[in-house]
């Protein structure tokens, strides 16, 4: 176990999901950028005149104090990693990319190897695509989670963006319907997207125009027996959904197939979607296992720090 208080963690500090929960775990928290905004506008102009770290919140008096520092996605990271060595070539930093990578991510990935630098992922596929090291991640929001209500209003829950996993849903929500199986489905909609085509589809489903604040996610996660988490075309690792299910003591609908490698997985709890939608009811109706507290540990903050700066064996 390192000691917490000898590391810096820069990470958008007001993100309700990768900056406030971190507060209080024993190290240094800090945002990237000023008002944890990214202009690429002001970016490309000061960059002109090498003047790019005016834009960032932290300053050279800071980054000498720590040598061992945590680096959160973020636009141009490669350029923040730079700045960084300038003023503490010991310093020993970690990129730590919260996303499946996509773009111009891919190219600073490239960017921070040829530094040196350790790039981490909650992706195992990133992980083979690009060279990059796992660390699962942390989800300190979901340590301590309680909520009064535990009253069931349906069973199976799903809450996210369109990101093309619609038509994958509406199968889903057409099993669950034949099998006489009550679900709450929220979709978020892509912009420039007609639904109209698909409106006989879709019935059954809401379609929501604005995101839907974490804790109003939480909490009607809360209400379901099961919750449902559909991975993007490429994505490999789990998303949110499945920490919730873990943390919440919730089962679990996926079509993940990697979710059998993790010390979690129990098929009484977890259901991985194979052209198998017709055993869904029969899944439902297995009483829900309870997960031992110490798995629920290796998702921790502290865990997750810690596994950055552990020494290999």
């Amino acid at each position: 176990m390192i000691n917490l208080n000898e590391v810096l963690f820069l990470t958008p500090k007001n993100d309700v999901v990768i900056g406030r929960p971190f507060f209080g775990n024993g190290f240094r928290i800090e945002s990237i950028y000023k008002n944890d905004h990214y202009s690429e506008r002001k970016f490309k102009i000061l960059k002109l005149f090498n003047k790019e770290n005016r834009l960032f919140a932290f300053d050279k008096s800071l980054i000498k104090q720590y040598n061992k520092i945590v680096v959160s996605e973020c636009a141009q990271i490669s350029s923040v990693v730079r700045y960084i060595y300038i003023y503490n070539r010991q310093s020993d930093i970690k990129a730590y990319f919260w996303n499946t990578l996509r773009g111009e991510y891919i190219e600073e990935v490239k960017k921070l190897q040829k530094m040196g630098i350790e790039t981490y992922t909650f992706d195992q596929g990133d992980c083979q695509r690009y060279n990059m090291k796992y660390n699962a991640q942390p989800y300190p929001y979901l340590e301590n989670i309680y909520f009064d209500s535990s009253e069931i209003k349906y069973d199976c829950y799903f809450c996210a963006a369109d990101k093309d996993r619609l038509l994958t849903l509406i199968k889903l929500k057409n099993a669950l319907k034949d099998q006489n199986i009550s679900f709450n489905f929220k979709v978020l909609k892509e912009k420039h997207k007609n639904y109209s085509k698909e409106s006989s589809d879709i019935e059954g489903i809401k379609l929501i125009d604005k995101f839907v604040d974490y804790t109003t996610v939480l909490k009607e996660s809360s209400h379901a027996n099961c919750i449902v988490e559909l991975l993007m075309k490429g994505q490999s690792g789990y998303t949110l959904r499945t920490m919730e299910s873990l943390f919440l003591n919730k089962k679990l609908i996926t079509n993940n197939k990697n979710v059998v490698n993790e010390s979690f997985y129990n098929p009484n709890n977890i259901f991985i979607l194979d052209n198998n939608y017709d055993k869904i009811k029969k899944f439902l109706e297995i009483p829900y296992e309870t997960v031992p507290k110490y798995e629920k540990e290796k998702y921790s903050c502290n865990s997750w720090m810690n596994r950055f700066f552990e020494v290999e064996k």
